[in-house]
């Protein structure tokens, strides 16, 4: 995602949320699914395959910022009493 390229995953709980919050469904819960899923990116066009493209980066560039990580560390150090400075 980070290269704004779409990417299928199994349809585990933690690929889930963070496609919905992506807003996009490449997961793939069975051999139907994957096949399909891929005769979708095979037969995209570039408009389709750029916009998914683009807002998987978008959500990775701000899910997985070096800010949106520094944050959830001190949060993290917050939950447990230690004040952070």
């Amino acid at each position: 995602w980070q290269l704004g390229m779409p990417v299928l995953a199994k349809a585990t709980p933690v690929y889930q949320r963070v496609m919905d919050a992506a807003g996009v469904d490449m997961r793939c819960t069975s051999a139907r699914e994957w096949a399909e899923q891929l005769e979708r990116l095979i037969e995209g066009n570039a408009t389709q395959l750029g916009d998914t493209g683009r807002k998987c980066r978008q959500y990775a560039s701000a899910a997985y910022s070096k800010e949106e990580f520094m944050r959830r560390f001190d949060l993290a150090f917050t939950s447990i009493g230690f004040g952070v400075d």
